[in-house]
């Protein structure tokens, strides 16, 4: 399976550090191969408003199950957001409405009142710092719109006035938030009350102050209001350590130092989340539908609901990102739902409430019921495709195992990065296949031929796709399953089945214990081509063919050739390219001095003055190959030179040893060389031994009057390989 790749989103959208994170472009890039438009699509999981929307803007009729009511009304708003103008005067009727004496607006303002400490005139803060546990912030952060002066300093006694006087009202407001979720005797309230201690007395104030005011306005200023408020009730809890250290945070757990932000501030930048910059989409609630020429229909609950309901259409495929736990977003969803909508809204969604932490073994239960229900949905042999986003082994083993005990094959699966989402291809299977006990030597040479076809280490992550594949064709994951007893002792056996192949056929390049650090490889040398090379070949003989193209271009080119988990990082990509090509208007070509005419010039151009070079230090020339010379003194080798153009290292497993040995290349491919070693610990060994000479240093010795071996050395010193800033995103 090809990797699909896409452009990143230009807005996050609401509650973006809950929601998967994802490419845009891929569901489309996906569907456009393989499904007409106007067909019938299912998403089961409905976690992501703008993975939805993309399908029915690509004219597509999707069905989606969501039983969350936030992620339905998000969906349905996304769809047809109000405009701009909209939300400004929604913004100014809400605004405008009373609070005693003053308007809504000056008394949530004057809540957030501070001095600048340069000019000492009255400012907004634009938020507080916190440490876990104590009963005032420390510090108050400001941007003074009189002075120009900005930071933070030391929280004041006026500070701590306005602080206190909500403190003394903090039971009443946080008895009656409770209350809007759940009535006295509900066994979860005590989950819920929790939930409302990661609200400090003043975002909780401002919260249901702008709470209260739904009701007053208009029905589409009502939807308006709520799409803001949505996005600002996350922003009130103090889930926001400073500096951000869990940018998505999965558990309800306060941070030792956190940020309370100015909400109204925030309420005013909230339309640009809901602006999607693109004509409406049509979105209905199931069971009225969608137009042929494609459309959102919303089903509200899960798709074992969906189930009970008749004369659903054929769906052509089912396209969806699979859930992770998150204890967080479930709970707080629950909190908000019933702020929004009243306590009857929240009963649907109450079971998120039952638990305070999901593992692993919960989550492929859970995956395997919806699977079960998506199963019973679709005709035999309709497709699936998934992305599993912030994939880790345990998630990436759940959805493999929930999968197949579904009744669910595997058909593809494609892995870039650890950072990417895996993308997925599963088969709605005609008939179960008959389960196998796992095969440990079948899985270990697995993982050989992996490494064997990549050539270079590999992340853990990728040994354990390679592995899970391996189990998936032998059918050996439902046997695991079935022996277990319990799908808590299958992962555990899948875990240590993994482990032993994985320590009996490779090699661990670690700091670290855990098997998921560092990287992994054969135990035996390889004298392939690693991947690195082969792209960068391969990326090269591209920009030669297509002098003017766009980086989707590169990929789309790229990722058939290297398919599947042997798919290569963007970091490997934009370090070829920052070697060899230039990037002008969005286009990438090659650089002058590196097309195939300019490189042959100046390798010949280097070949002469090695030669001349070698002269002046007293040793005697042979060339063994094209690319290899001696520097001998007598008969014996004193100095090995490669010379090339590329940054190419599969050589050097074949390299005869010699007691200097010299690599000659451009110093523009002294970065990907040095990136390339990052990839690869054994590289890093190898070119350990091997000094570095660029063809710019060999032009600048011959100007040099008086050269012996001793300042040769000196001059070599002075011109070390520089670390580039292509070793970001290292894999």
């Amino acid at each position: 399976m090809s990797y699909l790749p896409g452009t990143l989103p230009a807005e996050s959208g609401p509650l973006s550090r809950f929601l998967p994170v994802f490419e845009d472009g891929v569901a489309t890039r996906w569907l456009q191969d393989y499904v007409p438009p106007g067909s019938w699509l299912l998403d089961p999981f409905g976690i992501a408003p703008r993975w939805a929307l993309e399908i029915a803007r690509a004219g597509y009729r999707l069905l989606v199950t969501v039983n969350n009511p936030l992620l339905f009304f998000i969906h349905q708003t996304l769809a047809n957001p109000p405009s701009e103008a909209e939300f400004t005067a929604a913004m100014a009727e809400l605004a405008s409405t009373r609070k005693g004496e003053e308007r809504l607006e000056i008394h949530i303002r004057n809540l957030y009142r501070t001095s600048c400490p340069n000019c000492h005139r009255p400012v907004q803060a634009e938020g507080y710092l916190w440490r876990r546990g104590e009963n005032a912030p420390f510090a108050v952060l400001y941007s003074c719109t009189h002075c120009g002066s900005a930071g933070e300093h030391a929280t004041e006694e006026a500070d701590l006035v306005i602080l206190q006087s909500l403190q003394a009202t903090d039971a009443l407001h946080r008895a009656r938030a409770l209350e809007r979720v759940t009535p006295l005797d509900d066994p979860h309230r005590a989950t819920v009350e929790e939930a409302l201690e990661h609200y400090l007395p003043r975002p909780l104030y401002v919260l249901s102050t702008l709470t209260n005011r739904l009701q007053s306005l208009s029905p589409r200023h009502r939807q308006a209001l709520t799409a803001l408020l949505i996005s600002i009730y996350d922003l009130g809890n103090n889930l926001w350590s400073h500096p951000a250290e869990r940018p998505r945070p999965r558990q309800l757990v306060t941070p030792a130092q956190f940020r309370e932000h100015n909400l109204w501030q925030a309420l005013e930048k909230a339309p640009t989340q809901w602006s999607t910059h693109t004509g409406p989409v049509p979105c209905t609630e199931w069971p009225e539908t969608p137009p042929e020429t494609g459309g959102l229909c919303l089903f509200r609950g899960r798709v074992r609901d969906l189930v009970q309901q008749t004369d659903l259409p054929l769906f052509s495929a089912a396209i969806t990102i699979l859930p992770r736990p998150n204890q967080a977003f479930w709970t707080l969803s629950a909190l908000w739902t019933g702020w929004l909508w009243g306590a009857e809204a929240v009963e649907p969604f109450k079971v998120v409430l039952e638990r305070r932490r999901y593992d692993w073994a919960w989550n492929t239960e859970a995956l395997r019921a919806a699977l079960r229900a998506t199963s019973r949905l679709l005709r035999p042999d309709t497709t699936v495709f998934a992305l599993l986003t912030e994939s880790e082994p345990p998630a990436l083993t759940a959805a493999l195992l929930a999968a197949q005990s579904a009744g669910f094959t595997l058909r593809e699966l494609a892995l870039r990065t650890p950072s990417d989402p895996v993308q997925i291809t599963w088969e709605r299977a005609e008939m179960r296949k008959e389960s196998s006990s796992p095969d440990l030597q079948q899985t270990r040479e697995a993982l050989q031929d992996f490494l064997r076809q990549r050539g270079e280490p590999a992340t853990y992550l990728h040994l354990h796709a390679a592995a899970l594949s391996s189990l998936e064709r032998q059918r050996a994951l439902n046997a695991v399953l079935s022996s277990a007893g319990d799908t808590e002792n299958a992962l555990k056996a899948i875990h240590s089945h993994i482990q032993e192949a994985l320590t009996e056929a490779c090699h661990h390049w670690s700091t670290h214990e855990s098997l998921e650090s560092g990287l992994w490889g054969l135990k035996a040398p390889l004298e392939s081509d690693s991947l690195a090379d082969r792209v960068e070949r391969y990326l090269v003989q591209f920009l030669q063919k297509h002098p003017q193209t766009t980086f989707l271009e590169i990929e789309d080119a790229l990722y058939p050739r290297f398919s599947g988990l042997q798919t290569p990082s963007r970091g490997l990509l934009y370090a070829v390219l920052t070697s060899y090509a230039e990037k002008e208007d969005g286009l990438w070509h090659l650089r002058p001095e590196d097309s195939a005419s300019a490189r042959r010039r100046a390798l010949q151009e280097m070949r002469k003055r090695l030669e001349t070079l070698a002269n002046r230090l007293g040793y005697r020339s042979k060339w063994v190959d094209e690319a290899t010379l001696h520097w001998l003194e007598g008969e014996e080798v004193q100095v090995l030179l490669r010379l090339q153009a590329s940054a190419q290292t599969g050589w050097l497993a074949r390299a005869s040893p010699a007691p200097r040995c010299i690599l000659v290349l451009p110093g523009s491919r002294v970065g990907l060389l040095l990136y390339k070693s990052q990839r690869d610990p054994r590289l890093a060994d190898a070119l350990a031994s091997w000094e570095i000479l660029k063809f710019r240093h060999l032009r600048l010795l011959e100007e040099i009057p008086l050269l012996t071996r001793q300042t040769f050395d000196e001059q070599l010193r002075l011109d070390p390989p520089a670390h580039s800033a292509s070793q970001m995103m290292l894999f």
